[in-house]
């Protein structure tokens, strides 16, 4: 092995991954960290520009990662506390362009997934879904 690969196997090992930084630099960062895992609610909340919601509504919600800050592994990002979705919602319409946000509510009864705190969110009750496949449909409604 040469020091690349022997560093792929310890970012690998210890699910760590690179993420691109400014001009030259790199961060490395941790793709989910297991201690962060908790125990997930009957129900959880969900933001997303609201031109997806029919869609989401008729097929599923899936999990994705492009056009996130940071290139974790494709993730759904839900909250546990639907008063802190509205400033989140303005600042991504900031970050984002989109101006129109709506909010789903998620019955998590019947799904079987693991939820982790969000440590990179500003805001407390803040947790993703990762390993996923989708969230049907008939799980999901529309409450804002």
């Amino acid at each position: 092995m040469n020091f690349l690969d022997d560093l792929k196997k310890l970012l690998d090992d210890n699910n760590w991954y690179i993420e691109k930084g400014r001009e030259i630099s790199f961060t490395i960062s941790q793709k989910y960290i297991k201690d962060a895992e908790v125990n997930i609610p009957n129900k959880l909340y969900h933001i997303t520009p609201t031109k997806n919601v029919e869609n989401i509504l008729i097929n599923c919600l899936k999990p994705k990662s492009d056009n996130l800050r940071h290139k974790y592994p494709s993730r759904i990002y839900v909250s546990d506390n639907i008063g802190t979705l509205e400033p989140l919602s303005k600042e991504l319409a900031r970050w984002k362009g989109d101006k129109e946000y709506s909010t789903l509510e998620i019955d998590t009864n019947g799904l079987y997934f693991k939820l982790y705190k969000d440590t990179t969110s500003a805001y407390k009750g803040h947790y993703y879904i990762q390993d996923i496949e989708k969230i049907p449909s008939e799980n999901i409604k529309l409450i804002k």
